[in-house]
């Protein structure tokens, strides 16, 4: 079965740098964890 694609699932998670400052270190949302173990792959200048 070469030919099977594979789907990796990923989340996106997109917040302004208001929100990381407000928010970064909230343990109640998503954005801690995602400073933490995520990875950037776009930012605007």
């Amino acid at each position: 079965m070469a030919n099977e694609a594979w789907i990796e699932a990923v989340d996106v998670v997109v917040v302004t740098p208001g929100d990381i400052e407000r928010y970064g270190d909230s343990h109640a949302l998503v954005i801690k964890p995602a400073l933490q173990e995520g990875r950037v792959v776009y930012e605007a200048a």
